[in-house]
This record gives C-alpha cells, sequence and structure tokens, in this order.
C-alpha cells in the first residue's frame, strides 16, 4: 500500500511539474502576443502619423490644380481635365480619412488615446465633418442633409466624437449609390444627445449586423463604386461612442439603406 501511494505520490508530483511548466509556456506565449500587438499598434501608428503629412500636402495640391483649371481653361470645353482634378482630390481626402482612422484605432489599442469632454457645437461638428467628405459625395451626386439646431451643446471628447462623423458619414457615401441621400439628425431629449446618421444605400445583410463592429477577417466590402471597406472604422465608431458614456444600435434594410443610432447622456 505504501509503495503505491508513493507511486501515486510520485505521479501527481510529475503531472503538478508539467501542469506548470504548460503555464509557464502559455504565460510566455501570452506575454509574446501582448508584445506584437503592442508592437503592431505602434507601427500602424509610425506609419500613419508619418504618411498622413505628405497626403495632406497632396490633397493640397489637388485643391490648388482644381482652382489653376478653373482660372486657366475653359471647363466647359474640357469637362475631363476637371473631372480628374475632381477624382484628385477625392481620393486624397480618402486617404486622409482613412489614416486618421488607422492611427486612432492605434493610440485605441495602446491605450494613450485620453477622452477629455469639452463642450461642443454639435451642428459645427457636423459641418466640419461634412465639409471633409463633401468631395466624395460630390463625386457621386448624393445629397448631404443636416437636421440641428444651431445652439445645439454636448459634453463630449472632440477628437473621438469627430472620428465618429468622419466614419459613420465616409461609410453612408461609400455605400449608398449615386443621387442618393445620406443625413445627419441630432437633437437633445430629456438630457441625452440623440444622433442619426442615414442613408438610402444598398443596406447590411441581417446576418453581418451581428458582428458589424467587430474586427473579422470577412469584413471587407465594396462601396457602389468599388470602395473598398475594411470594417476598422465601425470598431473604432464603436469604442468611441461607449468611451463616451453613449450607446449605439443599427437598422438597416437591403437594398433601402441604413440607419446608425446614437445617444450620449448628457446629465
Amino acid at each position: 500500500l505504501e509503495h503505491k501511494i508513493e507511486e501515486r505520490t510520485s505521479e501527481l508530483k510529475t503531472s503538478l511539474d508539467d501542469l506548470k511548466t504548460t503555464q509557464k509556456e502559455l504565460r510566455s506565449e501570452r506575454d509574446k502576443l501582448d508584445v506584437a500587438n503592442q508592437t503592431k499598434s505602434r507601427f500602424f501608428s509610425i506609419i500613419s502619423h508619418d504618411l498622413r503629412g505628405p497626403i495632406t500636402n497632396l490633397m493640397g495640391f489637388s485643391e490648388l490644380i482644381k482652382h489653376h483649371i478653373a482660372k486657366t481653361y475653359d471647363v466647359t470645353n474640357d469637362a475631363q481635365l476637371d473631372e480628374i482634378s475632381s477624382y484628385l482630390k477625392t481620393s486624397t481626402t480618402q486617404v486622409v480619412s482613412l489614416l486618421d482612422t488607422l492611427l486612432n484605432w492605434a493610440l485605441k489599442e495602446e491605450g494613450v488615446m485620453p477622452i477629455e469632454p469639452t463642450q461642443l457645437q454639435v451642428k459645427a461638428c457636423l459641418d466640419d465633418a461634412i465639409s471633409l467628405m463633401a468631395p466624395q459625395a460630390q463625386s457621386k451626386s448624393i445629397t448631404l442633409e443636416v437636421e440641428c439646431d444651431d445652439k445645439l451643446e454636448a459634453t463630449l471628447d472632440k477628437n473621438s466624437f469627430m472620428t465618429i462623423l468622419r466614419n459613420l458619414l465616409g461609410n453612408a457615401i461609400k455605400f449608398t449609390p449615386e443621387n442618393g441621400k445620406v443625413g445627419f439628425a441630432a437633437w437633445l431629449d430629456n438630457q441625452v444627445l440623440h444622433l442619426n446618421v442615414s442613408d438610402t444605400g444598398i443596406g447590411i445583410a441581417e446576418d453581418r449586423l451581428f458582428h458589424l463592429f467587430e474586427i473579422t477577417d470577412d469584413k471587407v466590402r465594396w462601396g457602389t463604386k468599388g470602395e473598398k471597406g475594411t470594417g476598422l472604422g465601425l470598431n473604432l465608431v464603436h469604442d468611441f461612442v461607449k468611451a463616451n458614456g453613449g450607446e449605439i444600435e443599427v437598422e438597416s434594410e437591403v437594398g433601402k439603406g441604413t440607419v446608425f443610432k446614437m445617444r450620449f447622456p448628457m446629465g
């Protein structure tokens, strides 16, 4: 009996040693993954930041080219040249928006993006987002509409709020066909800021809605004019809405459009 007990004790000790070794290996692998994720996020933030300056300059040059064409040439006789300059401006605007999204996502993943609520003029924020995305809308003859009181104020972090607006507006334009409509609607009700972003686009299938704010391999979608979507922006939108104490939900019907509904408590 004593011999069997000794054997069993030895077996248990060996199993315990194996378990400790496995735990140690798992901790080591976890640490390596953490370092890899941090390195990836840092890489994205550095690349996005470094690329943003030259691309922003290119966007400015494209605007200068467009103005030069308007002054120097008879656009009515050279519509193609004017159209090319418009596409150049639209493309550079899209790249800058993508780089902003990538940079903000990387900063969020690193945990270094502060949330600092300040008093904002909501209509002014909406107008700023629209002015940035207007070339994309114009290239598809999409009408942009805003329903918001000029005096409406909200206490939110401006950087993350503007990222939310840019990404939702950019997505709406991307997935809305030519001559469609995209709209902002914002109002205050019982100390809650309501903000809707709607479109008359292609809509989202029901099975996609459940995983809409996640980053997965099957999130790549193409816009109505071949614009590529990664789903990265919507993940950022979701996290930034939550970071501002808000909630977000989506209503969509394939072929008819989508509405993103957000609520931010102000009390």
